[in-house]
């Protein structure tokens, strides 16, 4: 079912995307376009409002220079608050140990959290096959393992059910046990 008013804040949040976040954003990689696809799936799920929304920023801290604190000024507490569970913790250098704190802090943070990063993930893996360092594919393999078992809580949910399938296939293409 489409959503007139929520897709009407969809393209306020996009703009901001666009305008603001271009700007700073320090990362080459399309952010706008993933941060979008992303939003697009929870928003044709069904999920609700503030979960679509801020899936749009889940990546506004990690790939710029706009704080916390800008977030919070530009829209509320629990957008940062939220945005601030989706995002890595830099000065972790290991990154299987950053990845599964980022994850943990997710988990910590609840439902919302869980569904967002999923749906991160989930977009992110349709590039794997473009890995060509076997170190770097094993990396997100243990990525995917490891927030699948985490995140319990969302199980049930059809994004994670979405994402199953794909590390499943995935897996399959690449020959990993």
């Amino acid at each position: 079912m489409k959503r007139p008013e929520l897709e009407h804040k969809m393209e306020e949040y996009i703009k901001y995307l666009i305008y603001d976040f271009s700007e700073k954003c320090v990362n080459e990689k399309p952010v706008i376009m993933h941060s979008i696809r992303v939003s697009m799936n929870l928003y044709e799920l069904g999920y609700d409002e503030k979960i679509v929304l801020n899936a749009l920023l889940h990546d506004v801290v990690e790939d710029s220079n706009i704080s916390l604190k800008e977030l919070e000024e530009k829209f509320d507490l629990e957008t940062a608050l939220l945005v601030s569970s989706l995002t890595e913790n830099k000065n972790i250098k290991d990154k299987i140990k950053r990845n599964e704190e980022l994850i943990d802090r997710s988990v910590t943070y609840g439902f919302r959290s869980l569904v967002i990063k999923c749906a991160d993930i989930l977009d992110n893996s349709n590039y794997h096959y473009l890995v060509t360092d076997k170190v770097v594919s094993d990396r997100l393999f243990k990525k995917y393992d490891y927030f699948l078992k985490r995140a319990v809580l969302i199980k049930d949910e059809k994004i994670y059910k979405q994402l199953e399938e794909q590390v499943c296939i995935l897996k399959e293409k690449m020959e990993v046990k």
